[in-house]
């Protein structure tokens, strides 16, 4: 079983010697050339524009009312107000970025708004609500909007003292794709130059799909050459499954030229054929590049496999039926309506076959989601099918039709609510093949050799074990429920007893998380009672396992709490805040047969080297052998709270109080001018619900790349949501004020991009949500404060904003 074990510490390197910049201050000399850094200081936020890209939350939706000036796209938001008239024009009250009141009445237009699921208002050209249809709207030409929903920035600094940044474009429920652009104030405002790698391109979703494509842009020069990578959503986390990578031309003005402009990725194994081969009738052999492990494990050995050659004239009719497979071919191979396979075809494995025939209308879907048929299939690969029914994006393929449904039934055996975007509907029969996105798309490439990776962080001059001209990256492990995988499989209710053991039956005890201690025994996180009579969560010790079971089981918690079938059970380092913390902020649940939904997943900062930018050796968790002086450790169950129980922030400025449960895949390393480093990235603890790392930006120094201090707190969110809650106490009292900058930022702030500047400060750039949560349902009431903020269903969903701050060093 895979364990966590921490690096054993190594000498410090000894620091480069600095070098003045030319044309900096005295102070920012002083920095450069003293000591290593200790501290950093940020200034007031502002929140990023952008102009000429893809859809924004703030552009309205014209079909709403009347014609507009492009000059009154800046509206201002009046919570709770049915509609606003200004110059004869009447517009529906739902604006997202509220500011000040211009005075000359400046109406709101129709977008995402808080409580509103599934795609927002406006974003194709039929407008309105759900189903919307016609073409998908663009930001309108010569106006620069508020930069949102975009996040995950990348950015770099060009020879022309310009920024380029590298963003992760993600409507809500919609879509997905990496947006480039470049800003010549700072970060201030931005100019798109390019976007690629779209997932739902052309498309206007009605909740049947979700916006699972491609994220986490990062870019690395690896020997002159210039590598995006991407996190491929619907598998990512997963042991076995690596980041997406394509080259970047960075030299024309736009470096997102080269790259597809749409490329879906989803959770069908696929791989690609290493010869050409025609395929008929008599059974060949098909060499292929990989079989794949994990989730893009190629069907069963020895059992019947069917593809499709996506680069065939019809990939659906002229399937091909494989018997079995060898170390690096699929064996027995045949097509009835005969296939040339040429090298490098990417071939996807059928999901499953439709056990039933039907007839498959044509979308869009209504507004509950739940126009459509019922399609019965097969049940997919063991390999994949938890990820079939939890991350499938809902985009299918059958007949060569794309359907798209709402819902997939727990035993991956039923689509439901289906549509197709096929002209007048698709009839399909008992045996067609279904297919969906591959995992790994024709025109990119995979890392091997990276541990369950969600992004890269940075990267080092150097690290232990890696070899002289290697290039060095920082990234970030997450595995999904790493800590509660298994679920009790009891047919009763069990009784818990401090002195009688009795045994727990589980669906599985092979996880790694469920791990003996040094005696010996178990340690599980179990909640108690039942969902409509909830209990604690409480430790519950056990001496034995087997398969299926834990032995000789007892609680310290007492006698008589009871164990409910279906029971997710949680290892020993399992978070266990109460309901009654998330709630405050919007996450969690109330139910103990989920462990109030703690987050349960396993991050960690990991080392690892290259030579082409494809393979990687992993060098092992990055950091001190002494977890309390660590950036993050797993198995850190505590978190700060407030004096009524909530989660709490630190202070800017404050080194954390207890080691960070969870950090965040894409941040910032800077390389000091003294040799050392800085990283910024965001954290968080399990008491704020999420493993997102959304609580608060840090940073963290270092000399050799291998030690790192103990976080700071620089930038944090405001789970008292004070911004929110006091523009619309001053609304309501009739004094329209605008919305304060952490509004934009207090319920999430992650995910830092930072450059360097001449003067010595840095710039960051980085991602704010108003609440954890992107659509908060109305009526939910939010904060840690004596006064909360209660979310209505007219209140902007300010989700996925950009914002740029600068950085000030100091000795």
């Amino acid at each position: 079983m895979r364990r966590i074990s921490r690096r054993i510490a190594v000498p410090a390197v000894a620091g480069l010697a600095a070098v003045a910049l030319a044309g900096t201050s005295a102070a920012a000399q002083s920095w450069w050339q003293g000591p290593q850094p200790v501290s950093y200081s940020a200034a007031t936020p502002a929140l990023d524009s952008v102009a000429g890209g893809p859809w924004t939350t703030s552009q309205g939706d014209p079909t709403q009312g009347a014609s507009y000036s492009p000059s009154l796209l800046f509206p201002t938001y009046t919570p709770g107000g049915a509609t606003t008239t200004a110059g004869g024009i009447t517009e529906p009250n739902l604006a997202v970025y509220p500011g000040a009141s211009s005075g000359s009445g400046t109406p709101p237009y129709a977008s995402g708004v808080a409580g509103t699921p599934g795609p927002v208002p406006g974003y194709c050209s039929s407008g309105g609500p759900n189903p919307e249809s016609g073409t998908v709207n663009r930001e309108p030409a010569g106006e620069s909007l508020p930069m949102s929903p975009y996040y995950f920035p990348f950015v770099q600094r060009e020879a022309d003292g310009s920024l380029l940044g590298y963003f992760d474009y993600r409507p809500k429920d919609t879509d997905e794709a990496i947006v480039a652009a470049r800003s010549t104030d700072g970060g201030k405002s931005w100019q798109f130059v390019g976007e690629a790698l779209e997932q739902n391109p052309g498309y206007c979703p009605s909740g049947d799909t979700n916006d699972n494509g491609q994220g986490h842009p990062f870019v690395l020069d690896v020997r002159g050459r210039d590598l995006l990578y991407t996190v491929n959503r619907p598998t990512a986390d997963t042991v076995g499954v690596g980041l997406l990578v394509h080259r970047l031309d960075q030299f024309g003005p736009d470096p997102l030229a080269g790259l597809p402009a749409s490329q879906a990725v989803g959770v069908d194994p696929d791989t690609r054929a290493a010869a050409t081969v025609a395929v008929s009738a008599t059974p060949v052999t098909l060499p292929v590049r990989t079989l794949g492990t994990g989730p893009e494990q190629i069907g069963a050995p020895g059992a019947p496999l069917d593809f499709e050659d996506l680069s065939a004239a019809s990939p659906a009719a002229q399937a091909i039926t494989c018997t079995g497979t060898g170390t690096d071919s699929l064996t027995g191979c045949t097509s009835a309506a005969g296939v040339t396979v040429s090298a490098g075809d990417t071939l996807v494995e059928a999901l499953s076959t439709v056990t039933t025939a039907v007839t498959i209308p044509q979308g869009p879907n209504d507004a509950a989601g739940m126009l459509g048929a019922t399609v019965d299939i097969t049940s997919p690969s063991a390999s994949i099918a938890s990820l079939f029914n939890a991350n499938v994006a809902g985009r299918f393929y059958i007949d060569g039709a794309t359907v798209y449904c709402v819902n997939v039934n727990g035993a991956s055996t039923q689509l439901s609510d289906c549509t197709t975007t096929q002209v007048g509907g698709v009839t399909v029969s008992a045996g067609d093949l279904l297919t969906t996105d591959p995992i790994v798309p024709a025109h990119a490439g995979q890392t091997s050799g990276l541990v369950a990776p969600d992004g890269i962080v940075g990267t080092l001059r150097s690290y232990p074990g890696a070899p002289p001209g290697s290039t060095v990256i920082v990234y970030g492990e997450k595995i999904l429920d790493y800590y509660a995988e298994a679920t009790t499989t009891n047919a009763a209710a069990l009784t818990l007893s401090s002195s009688t053991p009795i045994t727990v039956p589980v669906t599985s005890t092979d996880y790694p998380a469920y791990a003996a201690g040094s005696d010996g025994s178990y340690t599980l996180q179990l909640g108690t009672g039942t969902k409509k009579s909830p209990g604690p969560a409480v430790a519950v010790t056990c001496t034995g396992e087997d398969a299926t079971d834990f032995t000789g089981c007892t609680s310290i918690a007492g006698n008589g709490l009871t164990l409910a079938p279906g029971d997710l059970v949680g290892a020993q380092d399992a978070c266990t805040a109460p309901y009654s913390t998330l709630s405050q902020i919007g996450e969690g649940g109330s139910s103990p047969l989920t462990l109030f939904k703690n987050n349960e997943d396993y991050t960690v900062l990991r080392a690892a080297y290259t030579y082409n930018g494809i393979t990687f050796t992993d060098l092992g968790i990055l950091g001190s052998p002494d977890a309390s002086t660590d950036i993050n450790d797993p198995a850190a169950t505590a978190f700060p709270t407030t004096s009524g129980g909530g989660p709490a922030n630190v202070a800017p400025g404050s080194a954390e109080p207890t080691e960070l449960r969870f950090v965040g895949s894409r941040g910032s390393i800077i390389a000091n001018r003294n040799g050392s480093y800085t990283m910024f990235l965001s954290g968080a603890w399990c008491g704020d619900g999420d493993s997102d790392s959304f609580n608060q930006i840090f940073y963290s120094t270092s000399a050799d790349g291998v030690n790192w201090s103990p976080p700071v707190s620089l930038i944090s969110t405001d789970y008292t949501f004070s911004a929110r809650e006091e523009q619309d106490a001053a609304l309501a009292g009739g004094q329209d004020e605008p919305l304060g900058i952490s509004g934009y930022y207090s319920g999430r702030t992650y995910s830092p991009a930072v450059v360097q500047n001449p003067d010595g400060t840095l710039t960051m750039v980085f991602s704010g949500y108003s609440s954890p949560k992107p659509l908060p349902k109305d009526g939910t009431a939010l904060g840690t404060g004596t006064t909360q903020w209660v979310v209505s269903a007219t209140d902007p969903a300010l989700y996925r904003d950009i914002l740029t701050v600068t950085i000030t060093p100091s000795s």
